[in-house]
């Protein structure tokens, strides 16, 4: 059991594996439900901001429910998705420009991400055996 950060609430909470607390779980069960049945009667209204409009339920946890991919949005690319570090809205990128800029600056991701990467030779680790083998000889 560890102690993690909620994503949404940023609560403290002792984690088994999940991401949101106990409190926001329920929420999160009640926004689902809520905007599951929303797009079930109204299929022709699955805009972001419709959606947003006429269940009431928060932006932060609309792109929490389309970011778990419990639901699925007509135009999220025209939204686009959220910077994982400022929260900005990117063109489907995790990061926007400033933060990648940022980030590369840092060196906390690569810059080259098609660029191989060689492997290192591999060490072999001696054994017993390999010990006993080399007295023998």
């Amino acid at each position: 059991m560890a102690l993690a950060k909620c994503e949404l609430c940023g609560r403290l909470f002792n984690s088994y594996g999940l991401k949101v607390c106990r409190v926001c779980t329920d929420e999160v069960e009640k926004s689902y439900i809520k905007v599951r049945n929303f797009i079930y009667q109204n299929p022709d209204k699955k805009r972001y901001s419709v959606i947003v409009e006429e269940t009431e339920t928060s932006e932060k946890m609309l792109n929490y429910l389309i970011d778990s991919g419990r639901i699925v949005v007509e135009d999220i690319k025209m939204s686009g998705t959220r910077c994982k570090a400022c929260g900005t809205i990117t063109a489907g990128a995790a990061f926007c420009d400033k933060c990648k800029t940022k980030l590369i600056s840092q060196k906390l991701i690569s810059n080259n991400y098609g660029s191989e990467v060689k492997a290192q030779p591999r060490i072999k680790p001696l054994s017993s055996y390999d010990d006993y083998k080399k007295k023998e000889d």
